[in-house]
């Protein structure tokens, strides 16, 4: 080959670079916090590189592309629908060329209903009997320690169930304090306070919200709480009903 033509195909290449199906990314840990319930934040979870222009796909033709300088890793699509289920992709290109490439697939869970009895409760006789079947919300606003909603049986006994923000449709773990973790999002506390003492529920218990008419309704179904008097099991159940 003439060396001058040699020399002109040199420079022709490097002039138009690599090509992005000329390159192997390499693989790039997704992950996302997935499965949430409809209407709920998603967040999904990359390696990121400022240096790289970085293109996530996903469902339904979902597309995002940063130009470099992205130094955080998190894409948050808020709120959700089932359209945002599926698989997402991240794709970091230098230049033309495809660096590195990573995917996670995302559920959607629709929005549950409680599947249980609300009964009148009666535990302990030292405790005192703490029933519904229904009660009304008595407060539910935005405070310091997160969003509270509060169901008084009579004068001499509450409900307590405390959110980390306001509550959206969906199943929340109980967890056995006066404050959800500060790091967790589907967390409840629950406390049940009376004339003699307080007790809290057992940690990992369902928590139902649900919303109808722009409406909350907190449902707690028959769930063990600790028996400050005794070693009798203590089942409580109530359904808070927003006014």
């Amino acid at each position: 080959m003439n060396r001058k033509l040699v020399v002109l195909v040199m420079i022709v290449l490097s002039v138009l670079g690599c090509k992005k199906e000329e390159c192997t990314g390499s693989g790039l840990y997704v992950n996302s916090s997935g499965p949430v319930y409809e209407g709920w934040p998603l967040e999904l979870y990359f390696e990121a590189n400022q240096h790289y222009v970085t293109e996530v796909l996903g469902p339904n033709g979902f597309k995002q592309v940063y130009n470099p300088g992205k130094t955080d890793g998190t894409v948050l699509i808020n709120p959700t629908t089932t359209s945002n289920a599926g698989k997402y992709t991240v794709n970091q290109y230098s230049d033309n060329c495809l660096v590195s490439s990573g995917s996670t697939t995302v559920k959607i869970l629709p929005t549950p209903s409680p599947n249980c009895s609300i009964a009148n409760n009666t535990g302990s006789t030292t405790i005192g009997g703490f029933g519904g079947p229904v009660f009304s919300f008595v407060t539910a606003n935005s405070g310091p320690n997160g969003y509270s909603v509060i169901g008084y049986y009579n004068t001499y006994n509450s409900l307590n169930f405390q959110f980390k923000s306001k509550p959206l449709p969906g199943i929340y773990k109980s967890r056995g304090s006066y404050y959800p973790d500060t790091d967790s999002d589907n967390q409840c506390a629950v406390r049940l306070g009376t004339s003699m003492s307080q007790t809290f529920i057992l940690n990992g218990q369902d928590i139902y919200v649900t919303e109808q008419n722009g409406k909350l309704t907190v449902t707690m179904c028959p769930s063990e709480f600790s028996n400050p008097v005794s070693t009798t099991p203590l089942y409580i159940s109530a359904q808070l009903v927003e006014p």
